[in-house]
């Protein structure tokens, strides 16, 4: 590269909340947490960079290059989250199970040891609901085996994500419904609130991206974590509460 027209500075961080769920507050996702975009966005890019780093050899970040380069043309092009989310786990096609469990674990062995892990208004809301009890429950658009060592670390008791297909311990690329992204969310939180008996009027849930709208009008509480425009908007005309992602 040579003669660029801007250059600027970039600070890496990774923020996470250290729990979840507190009372009747979920906290969904990425509302909870925030991770660099460098060579991604959010948690599951994370992992894409990290596998490609551990099983690429030398073709390790051409690979990366590639793959980012076609995801990011999705997003330019406007395709809707879910079909995007649904193409990310394509690639994971012919990735045995076992293998990406191994590193999905090494990935978040990583990333806990960054500084900055948390979101810390989103920290305070469930800290007011200390009192309430509850259990534990993460819901997310990324895959099982990704949530899995943030569940343990948190002490979770249920993971409502995206289920992925795999045949003799080999992944096919395909996700088993229901898809957990957009109006998916609203469904499988629905069904595990109807399933623990529980209020949905009287939960609180928080989400960060438009695609969490369904699943934040589906409780009694919903607030919006960030200054996405969409999100404030549609938050100050429902009434709901907007908190900052610091």
């Amino acid at each position: 590269m040579h003669d660029p027209l801007r250059i600027t500075r970039f600070n890496v961080h990774r923020r996470i909340a250290d729990r979840y769920v507190d009372g009747r507050v979920f906290l969904a996702g990425d509302a909870a947490h925030i991770h660099s975009p460098a060579g991604g966005q959010g948690m599951m890019f994370s992992f894409q960079r990290f596998w490609f780093e551990r099983t690429g050899g030398a073709l390790g970040t051409l690979r990366r290059i590639v793959f980012e380069a076609k995801m990011r043309g999705l997003e330019r092009r406007g395709v809707d989250r879910a079909k995007i989310n649904a193409r990310f786990y394509q690639s994971f096609r012919g990735r045995r199970a076992s293998q990406v469990h191994e590193i999905a674990l090494a990935w978040y062995d990583t990333v806990r040891k960054q500084t900055e892990l948390y979101i810390e208004s989103a920290v305070a809301e469930a800290e007011n609901h200390v009192t309430l009890g509850g259990g534990v429950v993460l819901v997310s658009g990324s895959f099982r085996e990704l949530r899995g060592p943030i569940a343990t670390r948190i002490g979770a008791c249920d993971i409502l994500a995206t289920n992925l297909e795999a045949a003799n311990g080999i992944y096919t690329g395909r996700i088993i419904p229901l898809q957990t992204i957009g109006i998916g969310k609203a469904v499988v939180v629905g069904d595990y609130l109807r399933r623990q008996r529980a209020r949905s009027e009287l939960c609180y849930a928080y989400g960060d991206h438009e695609s969490d709208l369904p699943m934040l009008g589906a409780v009694g509480n919903a607030a919006v974590v960030g200054d996405d425009r969409k999100m404030v908007t549609y938050a100050t005309t429902h009434g709901w509460r907007v908190l900052a992602a610091t």
